[in-house]
């Protein structure tokens, strides 16, 4: 793979399905009383692996010594890396704190067969 490209749309598909996969997947699980923990360590990996992504699309760029580019688009990066970290640690958070206590408050209605 000599075209770059696809490192900076994996970047975008892998941050647009961190920061959906624990809303959508997290409540789809617990609505059948299955554990939805997954979805928000499969959120943060995806996560992790689109900034992984920008940074080797930036090495590509200055092992090609475009620097032009790098002077162009660097703060754009680091802008958009931390606004999506941001994001998905934020939604992950209220995701588990929500689900959670849902979680605590179906369990204590439940009532229990002797």
């Amino acid at each position: 793979m000599n075209d770059p490209t696809w490192l900076n749309l994996m970047s975008i598909c892998l941050g647009l399905a961190a920061l959906v996969l624990p809303v959508v997947g997290g409540v789809l699980l617990a609505r059948r009383g299955k554990r939805w923990h997954w979805c928000v360590a499969v959120s943060l990996a995806a996560c992790a692996t689109s900034l992984y992504g920008q940074i080797a699309y930036t090495r590509y760029l200055v092992e090609m010594e475009d620097f032009s580019v790098l002077m162009d688009t660097q703060a754009a990066v680091q802008r958009s890396a931390l606004v999506l970290l941001l994001a998905v640690l934020l939604v992950n958070g209220v995701t588990a704190a929500i689900l959670e206590t849902r979680t605590k408050t179906a369990n204590k209605q439940k009532p229990t067969k002797l």
